[in-house]
């Protein structure tokens, strides 16, 4: 069985949960927004488009 996993550094992954930390909505569900699922979407696309590692992934996956 193959996977097309991509793995990060642990600097890279340090980097993500940093940026993931500025978006409540989409990991705290106390938030006003986060059953807002156009928002977490939007959020999402955010953190893609905008964390360098996630480009790698964006040009070896179907996303």
């Amino acid at each position: 069985m193959s996977s097309s996993m991509t793995k990060f550094s642990k600097v890279e992954d340090e980097a993500l949960v940093e940026c993931i930390a500025k978006y409540p909505p989409i990991y705290n569900p106390q938030n006003k927004n986060y059953k807002d699922l156009n928002i977490r979407d939007a959020i999402w696309k955010n953190i893609i488009c905008s964390f360098t590692p996630f480009t790698r992934v964006l040009h070896t996956s179907k996303y």
